[in-house]
């Protein structure tokens, strides 16, 4: 996709404003709806935004009239029971239906040509989905970014452990028809609450949501009846699918973007889905600079990149979008852009790199060690460390960016394996797993796994990360204890990356059993989550033997040193 550098955009003309227009469901329920046109008559191509963070706030207002000025009618809605629109929120419950509604009322505006497409970010995106899948004929296409695609496998839940840091915040801030103020509460304190269960009422609240997350802990119809997996057959709409590297959700928009691909109800939907990956967190575009500076090359000009998208499919203007690759990523390390006509890439290599040590991997200083040898029987070895939930390996301080690892690596309940110096320059591009052979004391843990960039200075920057809380290793909708000592092998889903490990670095694979508070402590006792009032000490082994070769899968672009 064509991209260019980030800049500044402001209205080229005035434009025609109506605010707060009472835009009807089927129940009643008044959605506060927000228009921006052109002053000129006629009908134009609608570019519909529904959120539930106010459709009146800096980024909505600067977006509907720089669009409106170039020839759109945008509109920006409250989703219900969020700021100016009636009726309760309960998230992602009333969207598709509430969508619908949307356009039927659109249908009957005299400044509407019939043709919508819709953008946004996050919830902003799910909506769409919601909309999609009921298959209104006037939505002809979308701009998806961040957005999650199941929420027990890559946003409330990941593959069954529950985000924890970034709900309690999302959960308190929604609590209402308008935002909430966080600074009422002393989050550290709130995030090590126990019972876990009870953190709502904590915070002097009863929050519907919470209660339904927490009652639902395995992939139950709660969570199904919201996911879009299973119903992208039903959909046939060009979409831009966007996010980041360190996007929290970032497996939803690969997922959305992969299914769509294979799965979309027609041919054309099939072969219109582009998918565009920056050095990013959820904010995306917002900062070359997350631990290092990705440089400005990192930040693109986002209005024209849709502006192009919806120039093409909602106003028919031959502008090349149908000829260009549909991948579009950034190499960090390379810190440039690339373009590729599949995702995964068909050039990378999967290349295993095995976990050795002499059975001290813990810390900074430990003799853990990777390379693409595997083990054999004379260096059969064991690591050990104990994860206690009352002190739990820290999350980095910009809980989803990609910050120096290192006062966390240096703890003994990190391990640590290093490979040597690069000979050269190793590009890893794609979707990253770790295969550990591991036991515990406990009859429930979790084990976490992070592939970090070590520069020759130290800094260890983060690359990719996964978590599996053991009980769902086999099933998502049936989980299983573990016996405390058996050997398992888990196989940890580090999602996706592109990254340069340049001439010099190490790559470093790090061990854990928390990456708190992003994910919740698992305390270790085999109960529901959020139950405990008592954290458990659990003793840890990793295996990395002829029997049992923990190990990285990473797959390698063009030629390395393994």
């Amino acid at each position: 996709m064509k991209i260019a550098p980030q800049r500044a955009h402001e209205p080229q003309r005035e434009v025609h404003m109506e605010f707060d227009i009472p835009v009807r469901a089927r129940d009643g329920v008044k959605l506060s709806t927000d228009v921006y046109r052109p002053k000129t008559s006629g009908k134009h191509p609608v570019i519909l935004i529904r959120t539930p963070y106010s459709n009146n706030n800096d980024e909505q207002v600067r977006f509907g009239k720089i669009f409106a000025s170039w020839g759109y009618a945008v509109v920006t809605q409250d989703v219900r029971g969020r700021n100016d629109s009636g009726g309760e929120f309960f998230p992602f419950t009333n969207e598709g239906a509430d969508g619908l509604d949307t356009i039927v009322w659109l249908r009957d505006q005299p400044w509407s040509n019939g043709r919508v497409g819709m953008t946004g970010g996050s919830y902003l995106a799910q909506v769409q989905w919601d909309l999609a899948v009921l298959q209104p004929p006037e939505l002809r296409a979308m701009i998806s970014m961040v957005s999650p695609s199941d929420f027990f496998l890559n946003c409330w839940y990941r593959n069954g452990t529950l985000v924890w840091g970034d709900l309690i915040r999302w959960m308190t801030q929604t609590d209402s028809h308008m935002a909430q103020n966080l600074l009422a509460y002393d989050l550290e304190k709130i995030r090590m609450h126990v019972p876990a269960k009870t953190v709502d009422a904590a915070m002097g609240r009863d929050i519907w949501f919470w209660k339904e997350a927490i009652k639902h802990q395995t992939n139950d119809e709660f969570w199904k009846s919201r996911t879009i997996h299973g119903k992208h057959d039903r959909i046939d709409v060009p979409v831009l699918h966007i996010t980041g590297w360190y996007d929290d959700v970032a497996d939803g928009s690969f997922q959305h973007f992969l299914r769509m691909k294979t799965t979309g109800r027609t041919a054309s939907a099939r072969k219109n889905q582009s998918l565009l990956v920056g050095p990013w967190p959820h904010g995306i575009n917002a900062s070359s600079r997350y631990g290092i500076d990705f440089g400005q090359e990192a930040l693109i000009d986002l209005y024209d990149v849709q502006r192009r998208w919806f120039d093409y499919w909602l106003r028919g203007i031959d502008n090349g979008i149908a000829r260009e690759k549909p991948v579009t990523y950034f190499v960090m390390g390379r810190n440039e852009w690339r373009e590729g006509a599949s995702w995964p890439l068909k050039g990378a290599r999967p290349t295993r790199l095995y976990l050795h040590s002499r059975g001290h991997a813990n810390g900074l200083q430990g003799d853990g060690y990777l390379d693409g040898a595997v083990p054999h029987a004379r260096e059969a070895t064991i690591d050990e460390f104990d994860y206690d939930p009352a002190d739990p390996n820290p999350s980095p301080i910009n809980v989803n960016e990609p910050d120096d690892r290192r006062s966390a690596e240096r703890r003994d309940d990190a391990l640590n394996y290093d490979s040597a110096p690069l000979k050269r320059g190793t590009e890893v591009t794609g979707q990253v797993f770790v295969e550990l052979f591991a036991s515990s004391s406990a009859v429930d843990t979790d084990y976490v796994a992070r592939l970090v960039d070590v520069y020759p200075n130290g800094y260890a920057h983060p690359v990719a990360d996964g978590i599996i809380t053991c009980r769902y290793r086999e099933s998502l909708e049936q989980p299983t204890n573990i016996v405390p000592g058996t050997i398992y092998k888990l196989t940890l889903d580090l999602w996706y990356t592109s990254n340069l490990f340049q001439k010099g670095h190490k790559i470093r694979v790090e061990v854990t059993s928390s990456d708190f508070p992003r994910y919740a402590r698992n305390m270790n006792s085999g109960k529901p989550f959020g139950e405990d009032l008592v954290a458990k000490v659990a003793s840890q082994k990793i295996f990395h033997d002829a029997e049992h070769p923990s190990c990285a899968l990473l797959p390698i672009v063009g030629r390395s040193d393994f």
